[in-house]
C-alpha cells in the first residue's frame, strides 16, 4: 500500500505544481489586460494561449447577462476553481498518499492506550493532619 500512496503524494505534488504555475500565469494576463501590452509580444501571445479556452468554456457556461458585465467574470470564475483545486483536491490527494504510507494499523494498539514506561504518575494528594487545618490568625513573623 505503501507505494501507492508514494505515488498519489508524487501525483498531488505535480497537480500542486502546475496549478501553482497556472495560477501565475492567469496573475500575468490579468496585468497584461489592465495595459495596452503589444498583441504581437510573444509572452503576451503565450498568456492569451495559454489563458483563453478555458475562459471561453466558461464564458460560454455564464448566463448571458454576466457574459457582458464589466468585469470578467470568467476570468474570476477560472482563478477561483484553480485555487480551489489547489487548497481542496490537491491537498486531498495529499493526505491520503500520506494515511496510505503510514497506515494506523502499524502501531500495536497497546502503544496507543498505555503511557511510557517513564512517565510520571501523578501522585495522591497527602491528607493534611485535623491540627493544621484549623484557621491561622495570619501571617507570624520571626524575631
Amino acid at each position: 500500500m505503501f507505494v501507492f500512496g508514494n505515488i498519489l503524494i508524487g501525483i498531488a505534488q505535480v497537480l500542486g505544481s502546475l496549478l501553482w504555475l497556472y495560477m501565475w500565469l492567469l496573475i500575468g494576463r490579468a496585468i497584461i489586460s489592465w495595459v495596452n501590452a503589444d498583441p504581437r509580444n510573444p509572452i503576451v501571445r503565450f498568456l492569451i494561449t495559454v489563458t483563453d479556452p478555458p475562459q471561453r468554456v466558461i464564458r460560454r457556461m455564464l448566463p448571458s447577462s454576466l457574459r457582458y458585465f464589466p468585469l470578467d467574470i470568467a476570468f474570476l470564475v477560472l482563478f477561483g476553481l484553480v485555487i480551489f483545486a489547489r487548497f481542496a483536491v490537491v491537498q486531498t490527494l495529499d493526505d491520503l498518499g500520506q494515511r496510505l504510507r503510514h497506515p494506523a494499523y502499524d502501531v500495536p494498539p497497546a502503544a496507543l492506550e498505555a503511557p511510557p514506561p517513564d512517565f510520571p504518575t501523578p501522585a495522591a494528594p497527602s491528607p493534611t493532619p485535623a491540627s493544621s487545618a484549623a484557621p491561622s490568625a495570619g501571617p507570624t513573623r520571626n524575631p
